[in-house]
């Protein structure tokens, strides 16, 4: 998961202060520092006490459980929405025009 996340959206470079360029170059080399693997394991471990936190919440209160439950649910149907609006109004589009540009540019049409 270390490497992965090394190679990937990377919030463990930006804390160091790597640059893109240096960031891309540790990975293409598999060159991380122990500092690099200490603060990864830093924000793992806040994740697990976070999550533990939640799921003792979601067990304890019922109300809160079904308000998480709710933004899942809400969290969803938005990234669903989005990714939906994305490929009809801007990908769809694009791709009617590469596929149309030459009859849009024709003499017939500039009238």
């Amino acid at each position: 998961v270390f490497h992965s996340l090394m190679r990937g959206a990377n919030p463990v470079s930006s804390m160091l202060g790597w640059s893109r360029e240096e960031s891309m170059q540790r990975a293409k080399t598999n060159d991380f520092t122990v500092g690099s693997a200490l603060i990864y394991m830093l924000l793992h471990a806040v994740a697990v006490l976070l999550a533990l936190t939640v799921s003792v919440l979601c067990f304890v209160s019922m109300y809160f459980h079904g308000c998480f439950c709710l933004l899942a649910v809400l969290v969803a149907i938005y990234k669903g929405s989005s990714r939906y609006t994305y490929y009809i109004l801007e990908n769809y589009a694009s791709v009617l025009q590469r596929e149309f540009n030459d009859v849009l540019k024709s003499p017939a049409h500039t009238h």
